[in-house]
């Protein structure tokens, strides 16, 4: 990347709390990041899933964050609340592969 931490712009309707998400392909896959949003002037975290074209993403990192769904947590926490202990939190994801749930 040309910067640490580096912001894609990922248009609303990419952002999907459902169960499940339909993607184009096999070459596809999530990376856990933290979700920070604003809602009535206040910030929120929350999770999310960067999903992310892999083969795409040989051409255009941009349009390989576009095209994919973003799962997105149903829980938020005001960032104010959660900011004394930033540097203690530990994101993880699992992903299920052939039938067994993975780190």
């Amino acid at each position: 990347p040309s910067a640490i931490p580096l912001f894609y712009r990922v248009a609303a309707n990419q952002l999907s709390q459902q169960e499940t998400i339909e993607v184009i392909g096999n070459a596809t896959s999530g990376e856990v990041e933290p979700l920070i949003f604003a809602h009535r002037g206040e910030l929120f975290v929350s999770l999310a899933s960067d999903h992310t074209d892999r083969q795409l993403e040989a051409h255009s990192v941009a349009l390989s964050k576009q095209i994919c769904v973003k799962p997105v947590a149903r829980a938020a926490w005001p960032l104010q609340e959660v900011l004394e202990h930033w540097d203690s939190l530990i994101l993880r994801s699992w992903i299920r592969e052939e039938g067994e749930w993975r780190l």
